[in-house]
């Protein structure tokens, strides 16, 4: 006869689907790249110019580790979204422009 091992529950977390996909979703973002546009939707603004002048190099010191800047015109800028959404949320004041 085969022997059946106890299940030990106290390693166990019970969470919802819905929970349990946010965690699956939140962990694809991670890595994810995104663009201007994206990050001036976040912050509703229209206008990189305005962007630029008054968030991206001002804080450029705090962005650099999650925001790839371009070297040439006309290379676009790249943003980590998961670092940016955090740093937003950690910094409201200074993407209230």
């Amino acid at each position: 006869m085969e022997e059946v091992e106890a299940l030990n529950l106290s390693n166990v977390v019970l969470i919802s689907r819905k929970t349990y996909d946010e965690l699956i979703n939140r962990e694809d973002d991670l890595g994810k790249v995104e663009s201007m546009k994206w990050f001036m939707n976040q912050i509703d603004q229209k206008n990189p110019t305005t962007v630029k002048a008054k968030i991206l190099y001002p804080y450029r010191e705090e962005l650099e580790a999650f925001v790839k800047y371009p070297k040439n015109l006309g290379q676009p800028w790249k943003f980590l979204k998961r670092p940016v959404q955090q740093w937003i949320e950690n910094n409201p004041e200074k993407v209230l422009i």
